[in-house]
């Protein structure tokens, strides 16, 4: 993910008409022609490098303690719903035009925090002032006080998509 993160940066960067390829198309075409890769392929477009690093960072600390805990099946799992999802409502709200995993790094986030606490066996963690922080960076977003154009509807899915997620998972037990 990180990879295709950065080596999708680099294309948009050099000129390559690469985000008319990956973005949800205007005409909704995904959903008629089975274009079904664009469901998920928004959350590797960045805008900046800050959106990428924030991103990139969170989904290394997130996803990296999910894989090692859970395994790489959960947190593909994790990657392609927390991006299918998040990206339909956003298309929806906002149009064709947005990117960024912040969609999968809250589904990842909700995820995270739910397990831990139903399920501390688990092995994961989330502290609460880290939850408490991207909760307030979400509640900022929807009140346009981010100073950027920002997903609200896309981070406010993946969280309810992690947090429905780790629900559902808390009596699996952990490999």
């Amino acid at each position: 993910v990180i990879i295709a993160c950065l080596a999708i940066y680099a294309l948009d960067a050099i000129g390559l008409p690469i985000f008319d390829e990956l973005a949800f198309h205007p005409t909704l075409a995904q959903f008629t022609d089975w274009q079904a890769w664009r469901y998920v392929t928004p959350a590797f477009i960045h805008f900046s490098v800050l959106h990428l690093v924030f991103n990139l960072l969170w989904w290394w600390y997130l996803g990296g303690q999910i894989e090692q805990r859970l395994g790489s099946g959960k947190l593909f799992i994790l990657l392609i719903v927390g991006a299918a999802l998040p990206n339909i409502a956003e298309f929806f709200v906002s149009g064709p035009r947005f990117g960024g995993l912040s969609g999968v790094v809250y589904a990842l986030l909700g995820y995270s925090w739910m397990r831990a606490r139903l399920q501390p066996a688990c092995g994961l963690t989330m502290p609460p002032a880290l939850m408490g922080f991207m909760l307030i960076w979400l509640v900022l977003g929807f009140f346009d006080m981010l100073g950027t154009p920002t997903a609200n509807m896309a981070h406010l899915v993946g969280l309810l998509v992690g947090l429905l997620q780790g629900w559902l998972d808390r009596h699996h037990r952990p490999a």
